[in-house]
């Protein structure tokens, strides 16, 4: 009873109306094109041919191996496989490591230059401090003091320039002389530059 009834409500609303009506319209326009956009690229052909061609490319190798070794194993076309699926998993993970080595240092080379260069500011600010007539901060002096006259600790911005940098930084911010027989490399070779410049020219 219920269905007969469902199929006259059907039919009657079905009366002089499309189908179409119940269909959910297909965009138009922009809102097509966004649509494409966001669906991306269908056609996966190119990845289908890379795909084939890197099978053929495995199994031309596989083959090449499986001949090498058919003289002196068994099985030679199963062992051969099995010898590149691991050199391709080493690989794989020779490359791992090596990328994750780069990140690393990079960006240990990143946060070493930020320390490098807050060293430099530090040694680069001039003394402020209410040092007695013996060189030494008056009797009672906190620590709290010093920091905020600006007490600092040559030997220790030294080490923190010398550990973030190099020599050069030291000589550069005046906390250490140049070394003579280093400032004789640089001399040399800026001078082999000279010369190489001047002598294109001619």
């Amino acid at each position: 009873m219920a269905d007969k009834v469902s199929q006259q409500l059907w039919d009657r609303l079905m009366a002089g109306t499309s189908p179409k009506r119940f269909e959910d319209p297909e965009p138009e326009g922009r809102a097509a094109e966004i649509l494409r956009a966001m669906r991306g690229d269908t056609d996966y052909s190119e990845t289908h041919e890379a795909n084939a061609k890197g099978r053929e490319e495995h199994e031309r190798a596989v083959r090449k191996r499986a001949a090498e070794l058919r003289e002196n194993v068994d099985h030679a076309e199963d062992v051969a496989r099995r010898q590149l699926q691991r050199e391709a998993r080493h690989s794989a993970e020779a490359e791992r490591r090596r990328q994750t080595y780069e990140a690393m240092n990079q960006n240990s080379r990143a946060e070493r230059e930020k320390n490098l260069q807050q060293a430099k500011n530090a040694a680069a600010q001039p003394y402020r401090v209410r040092y007695g007539p013996n060189g030494r901060p008056a009797p009672g002096t906190t620590v709290n003091d010093l920091i905020r006259d600006g007490a600092r600790n040559p030997m220790a911005e030294k080490l923190r320039v010398a550990y973030f940098g190099s020599y050069d930084d030291l000589v550069e911010l005046g906390l250490a002389e140049a070394d003579e027989e280093q400032q004789e490399k640089a001399d040399a070779a800026l001078v082999a530059k000279l010369q190489a410049i001047t002598s294109a020219h001619r």
